[in-house]
């Protein structure tokens, strides 16, 4: 069957040229990737050369782009680069690859001397490093993003829209040629939601850049240390400062069973159980105290739920001797959402402890934000199921990010809610329309308390 310009087997997948009033639709391949805690999501797309102006003048790096699915907005954001291949055979195709509005951000370095004073609050510091980008919006929650990709309600975006203040460097030349730098204010606007804490009461002491540090190299080490992580709104209006959602309920199922495949949604799978990177617990020693780590004050213990207890949920009986040594040490609280890994028969339960220094951890929260964000970033790795799935949505709705997904898989005997670190979007000639899903346990990635 001829499908219709920008039809799929299943879903009408749509690049626009907003500044130009155009679309895109007769395409070959193409690829979306977003990946929860990665800095940008990447796309590339192939089309045929017919139209030489479109080509030429218009599929040039740096135009904005926005991917659309079923009238979704995916992405929006700016091609990086651009790759022209002819052949006899096969006619003349440009390749365009682009990343979303942070792309300039990644690529952009902050200048050494920039400084702020101590106590300068999160959505001030924000604001002022990403306007020199156009980026003038910031939402404290992800809940209007989600709803804009995948078109279901999640809720009330917030409670209302609030000024807040960016400082602009500005020039004003002098009559002997130099010239003199001052800071305007100039206002930004921050979205608001009550489901959220508010990000104007979060400050900042030290906000001093490193010498070549990336502008959101430099937020995102800061806003780490608040258990906060820094991603672009789908439609290009901003970015959301917030953390992965594990409580909101599945939109989105996954069937894969023996007894009856044709039930099935899932064409292929892949379960990776990982250990190797699973420390029993991580200690954890801040800046304070002296150089002498053993003598510090400032010292956080967090134990890793899935391998550091026995099945009882006790910690291990290495992990508590390791307790005891550090008796002055912050616990934190172990987590009834993450149950222990079954152990198989003759186990030794060695524990497995990592210790770690963080300078930059001047405060027992800071230290808590830091440990939390490292035991996540292994914990993620314990359990990571891989699907695809034909097309890009589920009843319509496409997959998003930062969602939960009931799994129902007789196969690989996962009967239970899991959470959508990444997500990619392929069409190819050969393959059709597919979506590859990355699953990973709720609470796996959970950076803050």
């Amino acid at each position: 069957m001829k499908l219709a310009n920008g039809q799929s087997e299943i879903d009408t997948v749509v690049l626009r040229l907003p500044d130009y009033g155009r679309e895109i639709k007769n395409w070959s391949r193409y690829q979306f990737t977003q990946t929860f805690l990665v800095p940008t999501s990447s796309w590339s797309f192939t089309v045929s050369d017919e139209d030489t102006t479109l080509s030429s003048d218009m599929l040039v790096p740096e135009a904005r782009v926005e991917l659309v699915i079923n009238d979704h907005v995916q992405c929006s954001g700016y091609i990086d680069r651009t790759s022209e291949e002819s052949s006899g055979d096969g006619g003349t195709v440009i390749t365009i690859q682009g990343r979303d509005i942070l792309g300039p951000v990644v690529r952009a370095t902050m200048d050494p001397i920039f400084k702020f004073a101590a106590g300068v609050s999160v959505p001030e510091l924000v604001a002022t490093v990403l306007r020199p980008f156009g980026i003038t919006t910031i939402y404290n929650a992800d809940l209007y993003n989600l709803a804009v990709i995948s078109g279901y309600e999640k809720g009330s975006p917030g409670a209302g829209t609030t000024t807040i203040k960016a400082r602009v460097q500005k020039s004003t030349p002098n009559k002997d040629g130099t010239v003199t730098l001052s800071y305007d204010s100039v206002d930004s606007t921050m979205v608001t939601s009550t489901q959220r804490p508010d990000l104007k009461a979060l400050t900042v002491q030290d906000a001093k850049p490193h010498a070549g540090e990336g502008c959101y190299a430099y937020l995102d080490r800061l806003l780490r240390r608040l258990g906060l992580t820094l991603w672009a709104a789908a439609d290009g209006s901003g970015v959301v400062i917030d953390k992965a959602d594990f409580t909101s309920a599945p939109a989105a199922k996954l069937t894969h069973k023996r007894t009856d495949p044709s039930q099935n949604n899932v064409t292929h799978s892949r379960v990776d159980k990982d250990w190797t990177s699973q420390p029993s617990c991580i200690v954890a020693t801040g800046f304070g105290g002296g150089k002498d780590v053993e003598k510090s004050r400032l010292r956080v213990i967090m134990v890793n739920e899935l391998v550091g207890l026995d099945a009882d949920g006790q910690p291990l009986p290495e992990v508590q001797a390791i307790l005891a040594r550090y008796k002055s040490a912050k616990v934190l609280t172990v987590r009834p959402e993450l149950a222990p890994f079954a152990r198989p028969l003759g186990d030794q339960k060695i524990a497995r402890p990592f210790f770690l220094k963080d300078d930059e951890s001047k405060n027992l929260a800071q230290l808590e934000a830091f440990t939390r964000r490292e035991m996540a970033t292994r914990q993620a790795h314990a359990l990571q199921a891989n699907y695809d799935v034909v097309g890009h949505t589920f009843n319509g709705h496409p997959w998003a990010v930062n969602t939960s997904v009931a799994v129902e898989d007789e196969v690989h005997g996962l009967t239970q809610t899991l959470w959508v670190l990444e997500k990619t979007f392929t069409k190819t000639r050969q393959g059709g329309t597919t979506s590859s899903l990355k699953l990973i346990l709720p609470y796996a990635l959970q950076i803050a308390s």
